[in-house]
């Protein structure tokens, strides 16, 4: 019984860490995000068409299924 109750502790740590390596990845396309909506809102720009230029809508797209909450 004391090994399973460690096998599944080890398994949550697993997931932690591996949540905690993509955080600052995820902060920083958050950053990248938010700098070309600025930039578009300054310059009454479309800030979808910004976003995508700068960005890419795609890119977007890709990282989404691994922030959804687990």
């Amino acid at each position: 019984m004391g090994w399973l109750f460690s096998q599944a502790n080890n398994r949550k740590k697993q997931r932690h860490i591996g949540a905690r390596l993509e955080t600052p990845k995820v902060l920083r396309l958050f950053l990248e995000t938010i700098e070309p909506l600025q930039a578009a809102d300054d310059t009454d720009a479309d800030p979808m068409k910004t976003l995508d230029q700068r960005v890419g809508w795609h890119r977007l797209l890709q990282v989404k299924p691994g922030l959804e909450v687990r």
